[in-house]
C-alpha cells in the first residue's frame, strides 16, 4: 500500500507542475517498495525450480536477439530510428525526468523519455551511428526473453518456456516491432 502512495505522491507533484530529481529517485524507489511487496516462495519449493539445460534455455534466451542480429540491414533504416536517435542524442534528459520527449509535440508524437534516456546511455557507450541505433533495441529483447522465458517456466515447465521462445524468436511481430528502433519496442497495438 506505501508503494501506491507513494507513487501517488509523485503523481501529484508532477500534476502540479513540480520537478526534480527527487521525484525520479522517489517514483524508483515506489517500484522497488512494489517488487518487494511479493512475498518468496517457501525454500522447500525454490529448490525444486532449478533449470534442467541452464547452457541450453540460455541459448534459448539469446535466440530472439540472435535473429535480430541476422535481420539488421545496414543500409536501410526506418524513419523512427532515426528520430529516435536524433531525440536520444540531442535533448537534455537529465532536467526532468518526466518532461514527454520532445518537449514540443508538432515536431513528432511526444512519449515517455524513459527509452531515450537508456538509449542515450547506449550512444555514450558505443557511440552514435546507424548500426548502434539498430544494436540499442537488443537489451530491450533480451529482457522481453527473459521475462517470456521464467513466466512460461513458472506457469507450465521448462519445455514449453523452450518452445514458446522459438516461437516468439520467428513470430512476426516479435521481429517487425523491434526491428525498428524504440518507439515501436513496445507492442504494435499503439
Amino acid at each position: 500500500m506505501s508503494a501506491v502512495a507513494l507513487n501517488l505522491c509523485v503523481d501529484g507533484a508532477l500534476l502540479v507542475g513540480w520537478h526534480s530529481h527527487v521525484l525520479t529517485v522517489l517514483w524508483l524507489a515506489s517500484l522497488v517498495m512494489l517488487a518487494l511487496a511479493v512475498p518468496p516462495e517457501p525454500r522447500a519449493h525454490a529448490g525444486g525450480r532449478r533449470l534442467e539445460h541452464p547452457i541450453f534455455a540460455g541459448l534459448v534466451i539469446l535466440l530472439p536477439a540472435l535473429v535480430r542480429c541476422a535481420n539488421f540491414q545496414v543500409n536501410r533504416a526506418h524513419g523512427d530510428d532515426l528520430l529516435t536517435a536524433y531525440f536520444s542524442a540531442t535533448y537534455d534528459l537529465g532536467s526532468n525526468f518526466f518532461a514527454p520527449v520532445p518537449a514540443d509535440w508538432t515536431q513528432w508524437v511526444t512519449q515517455f523519455p524513459c527509452p531515450f534516456f537508456f538509449q542515450k546511455i547506449f550512444f555514450l557507450v558505443f557511440g552514435e551511428s546507424l548500426m548502434s541505433i539498430k544494436f540499442s533495441v537488443l537489451p530491450y529483447v533480451l529482457v522481453v526473453s527473459t521475462f517470456l522465458f521464467f513466466v512460461v517456466r513458472e506457469l507450465l515447465d521448462e519445455r514449453a518456456a523452450i518452445v514458446a521462445l522459438v516461437l516468439h524468436s520467428f513470430f512476426w511481430p516479435s521481429l517487425t516491432c523491434p526491428s525498428r528502433s524504440l518507439p515501436n519496442q513496445y507492442p504494435c497495438a499503439r
